[in-house]
């Protein structure tokens, strides 16, 4: 009886320190794998030119990423609850620690004044609320599928169009554009 008691506790002392090293190899993994972090900026909203953001996907980990992307954009007042839906990819683009990619959407539809006058406001009701316009905007989304260590990772995003208002000129938003700025839609935002 006694023998079986310290077998017990060696075998339970044992299945604890092997949880104990996979959670240490997987707190290092996350520590040094690849990771993406995008920024995005608008491009000048101007009257018979198309839209366009620009994107810079940057490698913040400590190790190669693999990564490709899907890009998307739509016009409208509310995007579909489904998946979105995306272009076809460039080939994979390897990123090594501190690796920069640069690319961009653009809205081919050219960008005229009536567009531009009732595309929504920042202080608009449902816009400040909940990140839900009322009026049409245009969408920008997208994608980036990237591994590392032989693990996938997702980083999706999706912004809209607003115009600022008037009392909100002094602030500034770090997705602004003279008088626009990038909301964060209510979906399609986000990551593991």
């Amino acid at each position: 009886m006694l023998y079986t008691t310290v077998t017990a506790l060696q075998w339970k002392s044992t299945l604890d320190a092997v949880k104990a090293s996979q959670e240490a190899n997987r707190l290092t993994e996350e520590a040094t794998r690849g990771r993406i972090a995008i920024d995005v900026k608008l491009a000048p909203v101007q009257v018979g030119q198309p839209t366009q953001i620009s994107i810079t996907a940057t490698n913040v980990g400590h190790s190669l990423a693999i990564v490709g992307y899907h890009f998307g954009y739509d016009r409208g007042v509310l995007l579909p609850d489904n998946d979105m839906p995306l272009s076809s990819n460039p080939p994979d683009t390897m990123l090594e620690p501190g690796g920069v990619e640069y690319t961009s959407i653009t809205d081919p539809h050219i960008m005229t004044q009536e567009i531009m006058d009732q595309l929504p406001a920042m202080g608009d009701m449902g816009v400040a609320m909940n990140g839900t316009p009322h009026t049409e905007t245009r969408y920008f989304y997208g994608q980036f599928d990237y591994e590392s260590f032989g693990h996938k990772h997702k980083l999706e995003f999706c912004y809209f169009i607003v115009k600022t208002d008037k009392g909100m000129m002094n602030f500034d938003f770090p997705l602004r554009n003279e008088n626009f700025i990038l909301r964060n839609c209510p979906h399609w935002n986000t990551s593991n």
